[in-house]
């Protein structure tokens, strides 16, 4: 009896389109609600005595465009990770996820996930954006540290 591999099927029968639609809907059913802050190129004006910006760089709106989306991410490895570290985690920690194709994360964008339960808002900073087969993104998601300290 011969397996289906639907990946290879749709991309044999070049139909991606429908396998865009059907990795979005797995996203959006399964992943975690969260905003997905872009660096939009704004430079912050340094303060003349100081020479320091007079902003937190995560909080700053202006600074980013946000894009509320979803990113998937294992359940199980996510709060196992996070409970057992707190969320104060090793900078080297790290959790894979999924985003959608059309979100286009970069690097060093910020994720700020709403998870459902906890009402705690962790923010994550992202190492890798890599394309997993003109699909969707898979995406490295490093714990965010801010120089100022502030999570």
């Amino acid at each position: 009896m011969a397996d289906i591999n639907f990946l290879e099927l749709f991309h044999l029968n070049y139909d991606k389109p429908t396998l865009i639609s059907m990795t979005n809907e797995v996203v959006e059913l399964y992943g975690f609600p969260c905003e997905l802050r872009r660096w939009n190129g704004i430079q912050p004006v340094l303060d003349p005595l100081y020479q320091d910006a007079p902003t937190i760089f995560n909080s700053d709106e202006d600074l980013y465009d946000i894009i509320h989306t979803f990113v998937y991410v294992d359940y199980n490895r996510f709060t196992s990770v996070l409970n057992a570290y707190g969320y104060s985690l090793q900078s080297d920690t790290s959790i894979n996820g999924v985003m959608k194709l059309e979100d286009d994360p970069k690097a060093d964008d910020i994720i700020k996930l709403k998870l459902p339960y906890d009402e705690k808002f962790p923010m994550f900073k992202i190492g890798l954006a890599n394309i997993h087969r003109d699909i969707c993104y898979n995406v490295v998601l490093n714990i965010y540290h801010s120089e100022t300290g502030d999570r």
